[in-house]
């Protein structure tokens, strides 16, 4: 199997021979289900599974693209890692795996705007769709968005990010992630390309499929 699977227990949890069955089990016929559709993926996958909090509260897992061969993946082993693997280990690989390939591309995603990085994220949420699972973070206000994108693409390159990527102090939650998820829907539906077909595109190129005049801030904001 092209993907090798690192389980790393520590003093507060120990993986189960039932743990490693059930992430196995949604591993091996995942990777090869999404190399068909991204077949930029790299020869030789990672996968390290560690167990701690910090986890996305409505799944109890969270994932990362720490490289385009590497995705690392943290599960709250109170909520059961059995069990939590089997609802959501397939969904996080079609998300962290579009993202590997796209580190291919553009290894510097994490020092750049939020041009760059809400693409990234709407680009993989929108692919993880295809696994059959809207996420909370790519489950956007329809009526709300556009002004939210307006307001994000507004802000300098040099504010902190952290806030409009996961939790803002008006109590809005992943407002990147949403506003990417909608404007890589926009390019798909008026493209008629798929989000692995765009995986390879750059930011301005999606964001101009999206119909939309988006443009990085590099002064800060009056």
């Amino acid at each position: 199997m092209p993907i090798s699977v690192h389980l790393l227990s520590n003093d507060d949890y120990e993986f189960t021979t039932m743990d490693e069955q059930a992430i196995l089990a949604e591993v091996e016929p995942t990777e090869p289900e999404v190399r068909a559709l991204l077949p930029g993926l790299r020869g030789r996958l990672n996968l390290v599974v560690t167990t701690g909090d910090g986890v996305i509260p409505e799944t109890g897992e969270v994932g990362f693209a720490a490289s385009p061969d590497v995705v690392n993946w943290k599960v709250d082993p109170t909520r059961g890692v059995a069990d939590v693997a089997r609802q959501h280990l397939r969904h996080m690989l079609f998300h962290e795996f579009h993202h590997c390939v796209r580190l291919i591309r553009i290894p510097s995603y994490y020092t750049q705007d939020w041009y760059g990085g809400s693409v990234f994220e709407g680009l993989a949420t929108v692919f993880e769709r295809e696994a059959g699972r809207t996420p909370p973070y790519g489950d956007y206000p329809e009526d709300e968005i556009e002004s939210w994108a307006e307001e994000l693409f507004a802000q300098p390159v040099d504010h902190t990010f952290n806030h409009w990527k996961f939790q803002h102090p008006d109590g809005r939650r992943w407002i990147s992630y949403r506003v990417g998820t909608w404007l890589v829907d926009r390019a798909v539906e008026r493209s008629r390309r798929s989000a692995a077909d765009l995986v390879w595109e750059t930011t301005p190129v999606i964001v101009k499929l999206a119909g939309l005049d988006y443009h990085p801030v590099t002064t800060p904001a009056t």
